[in-house]
């Protein structure tokens, strides 16, 4: 069992490390690359009203949401400019795509050192290029559809 001289001395150690991981998270936010991919997320956003940026930390990473909406699909330009100039800012250390059909949503995130970003693609509910689809059927007693999303001019499909 824990003495309370043991239980103080822990929380000491966790307010330095987080101390340094927001010391460390503070640096990356004053980088030249950070704040060109900010400048980017605030102008793209700054073309409809209903898109949204912000910015949180998790460890000692910088994360920033751009929220896109009423897209027309993947071709939209609003989606095809932010995501061009995120990949040209420079190459993403890792680069993934997550779907959520449920809510005509695709999920873009970047990754580079110390920096997390993801572009939030929400597609109109009457886009004529990207569907929710079923796509199976659960194994439950009352089956329940799985769903997937069908974007003309993908090259992924599920």
């Amino acid at each position: 069992m824990k003495t309370m001289k043991q239980l103080e001395e822990e929380i000491v150690d966790r307010f330095d490390y987080y101390k340094r991981d927001l010391a460390l998270a503070k640096a990356t936010a004053g980088s030249a690359l950070f704040k060109q991919i900010a400048r980017t997320a605030c102008e793209v956003t700054s073309l409809n009203e209903k898109d949204t940026v912000w910015t949180y930390v998790s460890g000692s990473t910088m994360c920033m949401t751009v929220s896109l909406y009423g897209l027309d699909g993947l071709k939209d330009p609003r989606l095809e400019n932010v995501l061009n100039r995120f990949m040209n800012v420079r190459e993403p250390r890792e680069l993934k795509t997550t779907d959520y059909p449920t809510n005509l949503e695709r999920d873009y995130s970047f990754r580079w050192d110390g920096i997390y970003i993801v572009v939030e693609a929400h597609f109109k509910d009457d886009s004529a290029t990207c569907k929710k689809v079923i796509k199976g059927y659960t194994e439950a007693m009352a089956p329940q559809p799985i769903y997937g999303l069908d974007c003309e001019g993908d090259e992924v499909q599920g």
